[in-house]
Order: C-alpha cells, then structure tokens, then sequence
C-alpha cells in the first residue's frame, strides 16, 4: 500500500518537475482524441442515419390478381418466415387507390376509371443485419414465392448506404490508428526525457535494492494521469462542438455520455501504453 502511494505522488509530482513536457504530452493526446472523437461521432451519427433511411427502406412485393384471400394469408406466413424478414403488412387494392388519392387526389381514380392497382404486402427487413446482402437475398426468396408478381425495392440506395458506412469506416480506423500511435509517441518522448532527468535517482534506487516494478510505477502512473487529463480535456472539446451543433441542428448529432467516458479511458490508455513502452526500454537491469 505504502508502495502504492510512493508511486501516485511520484507521477503527480512528475506534472511539477516536468511542467512543459507534461502540457506538451496532454496537449498532443486531447489535440489527438478530440480529432478522433469528432471523425468517430460523424461516423456514428452517419450510421444512426443510415440504419433510419434504412428503417423506411421496404420491399413492395404486388401479389397475383388471382390469389385467393386463403392463399394470400397462406403467403404472409411464408414471408414471415424468411430469414431476415422484419414487419409484413398487408395493403389491400383498396388501402393502395386510397394511399394515391389522398396523394395526388380523388380525381385520380376517376381519371383511371378503375382500380388498376393490385394488392401487396409491404415487407420491412430485421433491425440486425439490414443491408445490401440481406436485402438481395430477401428479395430473390421473396421472387421465389408462389403469388407473387413483382418484387420492388431500391436496391441502389441499399448499395450507396453500404458504400459510405464502409468508408466511413476505414476512414475511422485509418485516422485513429494514426492519431493513437502520435498521441503514444509523443507520451513516450516525455516520458524518456524524465527518465533521463532522474536517471541518477533510478541509479540510487538500484543501488539500496529497489525492484524494476517499484522504479518503473511512478512513471506508469505519471502517464497514465497525463493521459487522463488529455482525454478529459477531448471529452469537453467533444461536447461543446456538440453543443454548437445542436444549436443549429438540435438532431444532427447525437452522442451518448458512455462516448465521452470511453475518449477519457481511451486517454488514459494511450498515456499508460506510452509510459509502459518507455519504462520497459529505458528502466533495464
């Protein structure tokens, strides 16, 4: 416990030997995460988007003149059953004339002279897994089915959301990669110029018998608390360019409070990382 405590007030002691390096390493992991925070909250507001537009993505599937009320019920169960297949609602040719009338007007029909609409199930996919594979393979099980006609859905816009979710993807581990080994990089050098600092200290400590894991805590905590105030600092950056936003745009981004814990302990994993590669190559006997 005693060593417990030696190693926390080493590493807050650590901010006042080493102000400017300190400031240095906190600037460069809350410049690193804010970055990362704002790539990952555009992604994840994208994706919320996206699987919205999707929610109102459904199949028309126009079923043959003469199904019989028997075999129309007989079909909904069948599509049901396919997997993959989320609500199915029946729209009866009278439910389809009415849905354009009260569209385009109730001279439409009049101009039509009849019904030329026929009856349909309006089929809408599982909240798992909507996507462009899914909503292929629905649909050519859906074209499979006795009764059916036709079977309508946008298969382009299925195919543009993958495209841009996917990009938005490798754009975010790409840049997040990059920004987590700048922000380790950075922790690292600070670290190492403070080892240095104290390197006759550690070389004391060796002397009157101190272990590697007593000499090496301090450091570790010291990294850990720089990366702390660093992802804290990107949390509150976050927040308030949410907050700008909202004021324009109340909906556009939406972000849960587990997303800025997650930028703080991801600061302070990225501070103990650094300090951990820096100890282990530079604290040896």
């Amino acid at each position: 416990m005693r060593g417990l405590l030696y190693s926390i007030r080493e590493g807050i002691e650590g901010f006042r030997r080493a102000p400017l390096s300190s400031l240095l390493s906190v600037s460069t992991v809350a410049l690193a995460l804010t970055l990362l925070g704002v790539f990952m909250a555009v992604s994840l507001n994208l994706s919320r988007l996206a699987a919205q537009i999707q929610r109102r993505m459904t199949f028309e599937v126009f079923l043959d003149e003469t199904l019989s009320p028997s075999a129309t019920a007989a079909l909904e169960q069948q599509i049901k059953a396919i997997p993959g297949v989320g609500l199915v609602e029946y729209v009866s040719k009278e439910a389809a004339v009415k849905a354009i009338q009260d569209e385009f007007g109730p001279e439409v029909l009049e101009m039509l002279g009849e019904n030329p609409l026929p009856a349909s199930f309006r089929v809408a996919l599982a909240p798992q897994g909507r996507g462009t594979a899914l909503a292929e393979a629905v649909a050519a099980q859906l074209r499979g089915l006795k009764g059916v006609s036709e079977v309508v859905y946008r298969a382009e816009l299925f195919q543009l959301l993958d495209r841009y979710l996917k990009l938005a993807m490798t754009i975010d581990v790409v840049v997040g990669v990059g920004l987590a080994c700048g922000a380790i990089l950075v922790i690292f050098n600070t670290i190492r110029l403070i080892i240095h600092a104290k390197e006759q200290n550690i070389e004391i400590m060796k002397l009157v018998g101190a272990t590697p894991s007593f000499i090496r805590r301090p450091f570790l905590v010291e990294g850990i608390l720089q990366g702390g105030a660093g992802g804290a600092l990107a949390a509150l950056a976050v927040w308030l360019l949410a907050r700008v936003v909202a004021l324009e745009a109340p909906r556009l981004i939406v972000l849960p409070h587990v997303f800025y814990l997650a930028l703080w302990c991801a600061g302070m994993a990225l501070g103990w990382l650094g300090s951990l590669v820096a100890v282990r190559r530079l604290v040896k006997y």
